[in-house]
């Protein structure tokens, strides 16, 4: 007889064969295992979870109610109630209801929200995120510099500016959103989605780039800049307006000498010449024109004298001076201005070139030999202007020469900062023609000029150098010519010029050399580049110029300026069967921003380019599909309008 006895539980006897009693001893001690002495063998039946059966609310738009009203069901039949476990600031839960309004910074951005339901059986969770449309406000306000201090003037031509967002849709669309004017030099456009979409811009007077895009993903955007001088005042027709000029005190030297009416109000101040050993001059000025002038109380007359440079043979300098003060001009009348000039202690600047890497900087920078190359030099200061820079402005800008490149055939010196180089592009003028390049290293020798100027407002020395590349006209003989420009502004000192950035490197199309001829078959071609060997950008430009041939003369016009912060870029619709040159401008600006505000500067400021071989879009290539006004994304792939004058 074998005996088993559990300590806990009454004693088993039962006689059993052997086996039978091993096989007796495996199940208790396996029973033993699966269950607690003492307790119940029975196990609670688990209910199931909820089971959602609504599917959330993704869409939404900054300002506008948001609401989703979650539901779910029970297994067994009972009640489900609901919370919300994450959920972004403002979202409230009542009931079953989710309700919330996008502020302006949840907006183009991912909120998420995850909501419990809880019923007898269990609980279960659904989580989404919701990505808000949201509005982009662009502010156009100018900072003018007048004597009294900076200014601060909405664009004047808001009511007309085209300002549009252009973002790309997950179909590979493109949705067009119109900006509308909310505020005096404010444009406000909504539903615009979260990420990355072009900025387009056009349609306002004085636009230097017509039709210009940036490619940006932020909710603000500062499109002003900071001029000299005062805003452009105008009447409601033409007057003819006089100035009669009784001039003393100028220098009276060997050589015809100029002399500038520069009155404070973007207005173009012709030179007047002056015959050689004169002291005294006695002249008019006549304008007709809608200008307002007895908006102006400020201005200056300047007398300009040639000297020799180096091999900078045709600079001039400022000799004799004169501030107007406390003007009051008239209208459709004659004004008086009589003034003697004055002199200021002569300033020196010693001034060298590093034309050896200036040589470098335009070399392999496009796709055929410059047949031409040509410098210029400018010294200017800013009117009024303290911690910016004010490089131009719409008309012909109000800064004050210092010295410049001077071109005696026309009578003229230039009044931008790039003398007499021309703007990059196919609009070549001869002036620049008159002084030969600089491509080797030089000491050109002191500059000995005057500058009566306040001591605290902007100087720029300026320098660039300009390579005339011929471009072929496909399925033809013909070429154009193209000006390749490299060229800095910094503040005056005796440190060698050399160029602050250096063009992109390996430029791409599709895949592709930018410096060859191509036809594409897509009309949105992809570019790419590495940056510059020398230099930092702050970003780079793209400037497309298209085939056109006005008065049966082939020629590239201007069409697009697309800028961003990034290497590469996609280019919006171009125009298919259009043949286009592109050229990357590297960009460097002690303060301006691509992505917030491009056009608020200070020194230094550099640029240099690369230009395209022709890239023809094949007339066969897909339309992208436009949502909304399809002639903002089309203005930007054609000839741009000339910009207009008051």
């Amino acid at each position: 007889m074998v005996r088993f006895r559990s300590p806990a539980c009454r004693p088993l006897f039962q006689e059993v064969p052997l086996l039978t009693r091993a096989l007796l001893f495996l199940c208790l001690l396996s029973a033993a295992l699966l269950t607690a002495c003492g307790s119940s063998n029975s196990s609670q039946k688990q209910s199931s979870s909820p089971i959602f059966t609504s599917a959330p609310v993704t869409a939404a738009a900054q300002g506008e109610a948001y609401s989703y009203t979650p539901a779910a069901v029970d297994p067994a039949g009972g009640a489900v109630t609901y919370s919300l476990s994450t959920a972004p600031t403002g979202a409230t839960l009542s009931g079953s209801a989710i309700a919330w309004t996008p502020t302006a910074a949840q907006s183009r951005t991912s909120n998420s929200f995850t909501v419990t339901a809880t019923a007898s059986g269990g609980m279960a969770t659904q989580s989404w995120t919701v990505n808000p449309t949201g509005i982009v406000t662009v502010n156009w306000i100018n900072t003018y510099w007048e004597p009294s201090g900076p200014v601060q003037v909405p664009i004047v031509d808001s009511a007309s500016l085209q300002i549009s967002a252009v973002a790309p849709q997950p179909d590979g669309s493109l949705i067009v959103l119109k900006g509308a004017t909310t505020g005096p030099g404010v444009i406000s456009i909504a539903g615009v989605p979260a990420g990355n979409y072009w900025l387009a811009v056009g349609g306002a007077n004085l636009l230097p780039a017509s039709s210009s895009a940036y490619w940006i993903s932020g909710s603000t955007f500062d499109l002003g800049r900071d001029i000299a001088g005062f805003p452009v005042a105008t009447l409601s027709a033409d007057t003819t307006t006089q100035f009669d000029l009784t001039l003393s005190g100028l220098d009276s030297v060997a050589a015809p000498t100029s002399i500038q009416l520069n009155l404070e109000n973007q207005i173009f101040g012709p030179l007047l010449s002056d015959p050689p050993n004169t002291s005294t001059l006695s002249t008019s000025i006549g304008y007709v024109s809608p200008f307002d002038w007895s908006k102006t109380t400020t201005g200056f007359i300047l007398q300009y004298e040639p000297v020799t440079l180096g091999a900078l043979a045709n600079v001039s300098v400022l000799g004799a001076s004169a501030t107007l003060s406390a003007l009051s001009l008239i209208n459709g009348g004659t004004n008086p201005i009589t003034q003697t000039l004055q002199h200021s202690s002569p300033t020196s600047l010693n001034v060298s070139v590093q034309g050896s890497q200036w040589a470098t900087a335009l070399s392999g920078a496009a796709p055929a030999t410059a047949s031409a190359n040509y410098a210029g030099f400018s010294l200017i200061a800013e009117p009024f202007v303290i911690g910016a820079n004010a490089p131009g402005a719409s008309i012909s800008g109000p800064n004050l020469n210092l010295a410049v490149d001077y071109y005696e055939p026309l009578g003229i010196a230039s009044l931008l900062n790039f003398s007499s180089c021309d703007a990059t592009g196919f609009q070549l003028n001869t002036a620049s023609a008159q002084q030969p390049g600089i491509l080797t290293d030089q000491t050109l020798g002191t500059l000995d000029y005057n500058d009566p100027f306040s001591s605290t407002w902007t100087r720029a020395e300026s320098f660039c150098e300009e390579a005339i590349i011929p471009v072929p006209v496909p399925d033809s003989t013909s070429t154009v010519n193209f000006a390749l420009v490299t060229g800095e502004s910094v503040a005056p000192s005796s440190t060698p010029l050399a160029p602050m950035v250096g063009p992109v490197q390996n430029p791409m199309i599709n895949g592709g050399s930018l410096l060859t001829t191509a036809t594409l078959s897509t009309s949105t071609p992809s570019l790419s580049w590495t940056a510059p060997a020398s230099g930092v950008p702050y970003g780079y430009g793209v400037s497309a110029y298209v085939l056109s041939n006005p008065d049966g003369a082939p020629n590239y016009l201007n069409a697009g300026v697309f800028y961003t912060s990034q290497t590469s870029i996609t280019l919006p619709p171009l125009s298919s069967g259009n043949t286009y040159v592109l050229a990357i401008t590297s960009l460097v600006d002690g303060t301006a921003n691509i992505q917030t505000a491009p056009n608020r500067s200070s020194l230094p400021t550099a640029f240099a380019n690369v230009v395209s071989a022709p890239i023809t879009i094949s007339s066969g290539a897909a339309d992208v599909v436009i949502h909304g006004d399809a002639s903002v994304v089309k203005r930007l792939s054609q000839p741009a309008a000339p910009p207009k004058r008051p």
